[in-house]
């Protein structure tokens, strides 16, 4: 083959780019797609079946698949003469074999790799697909200018199979996994071997059993574990070189149990912070969806090609039905399969990719409905004379088009039915854990059309509502919707035009209700016509004979969401408001013993007519009862219907009242306070007895967005204003009060407020402003250690919301009872009442309740010493927060994950989750939130021996609190205050900060606040020397143990009295300790320098000097995270040039013995 030749009238040969015993791979320009330019691989003639199979099957197993790291396939068939063989084509990729990029890669080019490779992995081994044969020669890279790996493609697919076939071992020996040696199945498990041997040579510059015949590498590889890459290349880091030795470990089930596992396990061990998926590649697993549409039609198809294989002449087939069924698709992989399986196929697009010259067995048209009858009849009446099988797909058939196709047999494609949205979805997201009620909205809102539903899925992508995670694909939760798809209003307006004029009428009424129609309330409807019941009859079967009527126990509905948005939204003004007025009044005059029911929906419509017959405090009674009943979307709607008609004054503000609950209850509380600021002119109007109730609430919301100052100023002036005697709205003002001192570090305050608020609100009262001083009395209790009263009050609480019928109230005690039940040990009972919590969280749409929720699990997990877990849930809040907007929570959790990423000494990642949380509560101009996590930041350079710059962030943190009265972040800013000095030598400086940081932290407002300052305490007194005041320091902090602590505060007061107080333990209990200690790096050195000294003095200097050895092992994987810069300043630092120079002095000892 010469360049410029044209090969298969179509592929016009630019060049040769690769070539061997196989074939040849030419660069070419495919003139039937726009030139665009490719690749085609071509097959020698007269190679074993085997390896033909091979060259079919890596076309098939990748074909449909468009992902970032695999490359895209286009066509497959076999060439004419003089060539007559077998090609396929597919991406160009500019780039060379991965081994062949770099000589000496560096460990952020390896992290790359290894991420890009495990998204294939992970998208190919979701499909049930392995690939066999990973190694550098197919893997094809480049890099940028910056010399970073910037695409990552996997190739050869020829030795590929699903996993579970049974096929002889395949693949490169030197990548193959021990099991596969030993003629056991591939798994997922030997692909990450192989994946992890290929890493292994590109970071060693070779393989870990080298130097020997590969019949006795293959063997050791059998028989012992890979030494860690770091023995052939010291500078590897750590991290890097644990997670390719456990990618490589000799058992499959020590190695990482998925591709995105070991994504995870680099993240936390090296402190990347990769995505185990980004956009794109999310994106790749709609765009290469396993079709499971028109499922009959397939099998049709697949029977009659089987007939054609066989000598047979089956009639041409016809495929009718509305566009996005998925027919376009369908053909193309029907296309595909018949060319792999050697029957020559055109596949014609366009008018223009129709040949008269066609001489192919068959012939595909996905869309007939566009080509002009003058192009396409004379075309197939000619294939049809030259016995060219064809089939062709089209919305419609006439008779011109009937004529020149002859004889034929016409299949009707449908939408999908429920079960098949489900299989679709299945199909789309292999490992998923979405509720059967994703499959019914999807169902519903697409009417079960293959585009709509694609449709849907990329907008829940786009929205970060489709999550995914280490056991796969997860739905956030909230609200969502999607507008009709222009495919089904397309399908919609041809049913509707072939409806009578009655069942047009009832589809809209239908429509212009939210919930089924009562067969009254349609006769009602209907009893202006000569024969009522004989028209709604003969409207009702029409409906439901195009399959959109549902008839339950409560009435009759549409059965799709989309059918009756499309109706609304097509109605005129006029028109909807005279429907929803006739509907006011059948509801009205409807016999029911369902009241309740009655009332909303004459409310609804009354309502959507802007006639505003109702009394206000009634309508105020049915949009409360329908708020309890978790009926939000049906208020909202009914909300913003109004706002469109201009409601009267007092109308409005029952709207308000409404709209202020779902967005509080939704989590946006930003809006829920614009709100009420709009009507209460920012809190400036004069507190009045009409407005107290509505004042205090905005000031709670306020409260909550972290604008405390405005909001105390607020209930100030509504307390002057409380009636004398009991009031239920004394709840509101006292009990937020109450929690406005407490934040400020004033228990006592708080604690006073909270009791005069007990004795204002009416002893037996079952309102919300009890329910609000009882839970902020419980609060103040749990913070200060005594569980019991907390409970108490809780569940006293919990009767109150449930008589209120408050579901949110309810959720948020289940919450607060499953935190007191964690705190106790009970872990069971804590997630089964966050279950509980989670479930009515869900239903009424409490999305940052749910947030909240996935908070106290991540704790929960932390303080299980499931870390990677922790991390997990902290991130789903995270992203719940992150999509509500709510800033305060985000740098909340931020700091929490700051905080398990500095117990497990990765300071690179606390400090970039630190520093975030910092820079975004600096944007809300609300000092109170930036505390905390300034705090943290300040003791994490100082940990990293970042002195001035600690300095700086204390500083900072000390102004912050000192300028709210927050007087814990002050305590807490001394404390770190107290710890720089120190560090800098200045004793009676510390000692100053400590006694500030005392006096600050004194209360029991927070009794692990105080234990972390007493074992700072006994660390600045055992660097000074003064044991006793060591000692004296674990004692106080032991004590407040005693009513509070955590697993990680434990782990540090054993260290301390190890390594401060001159404690010793039982050597039976060390390999617990050791265990205990795992999680937290930065106290486990520790425990084996305080354990080397312990031996030293017994006299045993060997085992000592083994300690010193293994707490010198975990200081170089916790430095190996950090820059070489903060490297050698965290390695200088006082404490481990004491700990460096003992062990020398002990070595040296054994020397001169």
């Amino acid at each position: 083959m010469a360049d410029s030749d044209i090969l298969a009238s179509r592929y016009r040969i630019l060049k040769t780019i690769g070539s061997g015993g196989m074939g040849v791979v030419c660069l070419v320009e495919d003139t039937r797609r726009d030139n665009k330019i490719m690749a085609l691989k071509t097959m020698k003639q007269g190679l074993e079946s085997c390896d033909v199979d091979g060259f079919k099957a890596e076309f098939s197993h990748i074909s449909g698949v468009v992902h970032p790291n695999i490359p895209e396939v286009y066509d497959f068939g076999t060439l004419p003469p003089p060539e007559n063989t077998l090609y396929f084509t597919y991406e160009y990729i500019e780039g060379r074999p991965i081994h062949e990029l770099i000589p000496k890669w560096k460990a952020s080019q390896l992290h790359v790799v290894l991420v890009k490779l495990c998204r294939a992995l992970a998208f190919l081994h979701s499909r049930g697909l392995l690939h066999r044969d990973i190694k550098p020669e197919n893997v094809l890279g480049c890099l940028n200018a910056e010399g970073q790996v910037e695409s990552l493609k996997l190739l050869d697919f020829g030795l590929a199979a699903r996993r579970g076939q049974d096929i002889a071992t395949g693949g490169t020996v030197d990548y193959m996994a021990p099991e596969l040696i030993a003629e056991q199945k591939a798994t997922a498990a030997t692909d990450i071997y192989a994946a992890g041997m290929m890493l292994y040579r590109l970071a060693t510059g070779r393989l870990p059993f080298e130097g020997k015949d590969s019949l006795t590498a293959s063997r050791q590889r059998c028989q012992e574990e890979a030494p860690p890459p770091l023995r052939f290349r010291p500078d590897l880091p750590v991290g890097l070189s644990d997670v390719i030795s456990a990618m490589v470990r000799l058992k499959p089930e020590d190695r990482p149990p998925s591709a995105r596992h070991a994504i995870a396990l680099l993240n936390e061990r090296e402190g990347t912070d990769f995505p185990l998926e980004t956009e794109v590649t999310r994106r790749a697993y709609i765009r290469s969806a396993t079709s499971v549409t028109n499922i009959t039609a397939r099998q049709t198809l697949q029977e009659l090609k089987t007939s054609i294989q066989h000598g047979g002449n089956p009639p041409a087939v016809v495929l009718l039905g509305p566009h996005g069924l998925g027919r376009r698709r369908m053909l193309r992989d029907f296309g595909a399969r018949l060319s792999v399986d050697g029957i020559n196929v055109c596949i014609a697009d366009t008018a223009v990719a129709l040949n008269e010259e066609c001489r192919d067995r068959v012939l595909l048209i996905p869309d007939a409905s566009d080509i002009p009858n003058i192009r396409l009849n004379p075309i197939l009446r000619k294939a049809r004379e030259n016995g060219i099988w064809c089939v062709i797909g089209t919305t419609h058939l006439d008779d011109q088009t009937f004529d020149a196709i002859g004889h034929h047999r016409e299949i009707v494609l449908q939408p999908l039915d429920l079960k098949g949205v489900h299989e679709f979805i299945a199909a789309t997201f292999p490992e998923n854990s979405f509720p059967d009620s994703f499959a019914e909205q999807i169902f519903s809102e697409s009417m079960g059309f293959a585009s709509a539903i694609q449709n849907q899925l990329d907008r829940l992508l786009e929205a970060g509502m489709l999550r995914i995670g280490l056991g796969g694909w997860e739905l956030l939760p909230g609200s969502w919707a999607s507008p009709v798809h222009s495919t089904v209003v397309e399908y919609m307006d041809h049913m509707l035009a072939d409806q009578s004029e009655e069942a047009c009428r009832l589809a809209y009424y239908l429509a212009c209700s939210l919930t089924p129609l009562p067969q009254d309330v349609l006769r009602e409807m209907f009893a202006e016509e000569e024969h009522p019941a004989a028209t709604l009859h003969r409207a009702l079967n029409s409906l439901e004979t195009i399959g959109w009527l549902h008839h339950g126990a409560e009435g009759f509905s549409l059965r799709f969401t989309a059918v009756a948005d499309f109706l609304e939204g097509i109605l005129d003004e006029e028109t909807s408001r005279d429907i929803h007025e006739r509907l006011a009044r059948a509801w009205s005059s409807l016999q029911t013993e369902n009241a309740r029911r009655r009332k909303r929906e004459r409310l609804y419509h009354d309502f959507y007519a802007g006639m505003w017959t109702i009394p206000p405090q009634e309508a105020g009674q049915i949009l409360h009862g329908a708020l309890e009943d978790g009926e939000t979307k049906w208020v909202r709607r009914l909300i913003e219907s109004c706002l469109l008609h201009n409601p009267p004054e007092e109308i409005w503000t029952v709207i308000l009242d409404a709209l202020v609950a779902i967005e509080y209850m939704e989590g946006n509380l930003e809006a829920s306070s614009a709100h009420l600021a709009d009507y209460l002119n920012n809190g400036k109007v004069e507190v009045t007895s009409e407005n107290l109730e509505r004042l205090s609430r905005y000031a709670m919301i306020e409260e909550k967005l972290g604008r405390t100052e405005h909001a105390q100023t607020i209930l100030e002036q509504c307390l002057t204003r409380l009636p004398e005697g009991h009031d239920s709205r004394a709840g509101i003002v006292y009990g937020t009060l109450a929690w406005i001192a407490f934040k400020h570090g004033e228990a006592e305050t708080a604690r006073q407020l909270a009791e005069d608020g007990l004795i204002r609100v009416p002893p037996q009262s079952t309102d919300p402003g009890q329910a609000m001083l009882m839970n902020t009395v419980a609060t103040l209790a749990f913070y200060r250690g005594d569980s019991d009263a907390a409970s108490l009050y809780w569940r006293r609480c919990l009767e109150i919301q449930e008589a209120l019928h408050d579901r949110k109230g309810v959720a948020n005690m289940y919450n607060n009872l499953g935190v007191l039940a964690a705190q106790s040990g009970d872990r069971l009972h804590a997630r089964s009442l966050w279950k509980k919590c989670a479930e009515i969280a869900s239903e009424i749409n409490d999305v940052h309740r749910l947030a909240g929720i996935y908070n106290n699990l991540g704790v929960d997990s932390l303080e299980t010493g499931s870390l990677p877990e922790a991390e997990e849930y902290y991130l789903k809040a995270l992203g719940l927060f992150r999509r509500m907007n709510s800033p305060r929570e985000q740098v909340e959790i931020l700091s929490n994950l700051g905080e398990l990423s500095y117990y497990r000494a990765d300071f690179p990642r606390a400090h970039a989750y630190f520093q975030e949380a910092v820079s975004l509560a600096s944007t809300l101009e609300d000092y109170e939130c930036e505390i905390e996590p300034l705090v943290y930041l300040g003791k994490l350079l100082l940990a990293l021996e970042e002195l001035e710059n600690a300095s700086s962030v204390l500083e900072r943190a000390y102004r912050a609190a000192h300028e709210v009265g927050a007087r814990k972040g002050e305590g807490q800013a001394w404390e770190g205050i107290a710890l720089l000095r120190a560090r800098r030598g200045r004793t009676e400086g510390a000692r100053e900060a400590l006694d500030q940081a005392q006096t600050l932290l004194s209360d029991d407002s927070d009794p692990l606040a105080r234990l972390h300052l007493h074992l700072t305490a006994c660390a600045i007194a055992a660097e000074q020397g003064d044991i006793e005041s060591a000692k004296t320091a674990l004692t106080q902090a032991r004590k407040v143990a005693d009513i509070k602590w955590d697993p990680y505060t434990a782990a540090r007061t054993l260290v301390y009295g190890l390594l401060f107080a001159q404690e010793t333990i039982d050597s039976r209990e060390r390999p617990r300790i050791v265990r205990q200690l795992s999680a937290y790096p930065d106290l486990l050195w520790r425990y084996h320098w305080a354990t080397a000294r312990h031996l030293a003095a017994e006299g045993t200097v060997r085992k000592g000097l083994e300690e010193y050895g293994r707490g010198a092992t975990v200081l170089k994987a916790v430095a190996a995270r950090l820059s070489e810069s903060s490297r050698e300043r965290f390695l200088a630092s006082p404490q481990i040039r004491r700990f460096r120079e003992e062990a020398i002095t002990l070595r040296n000892s054994l020397k001169e013995n």
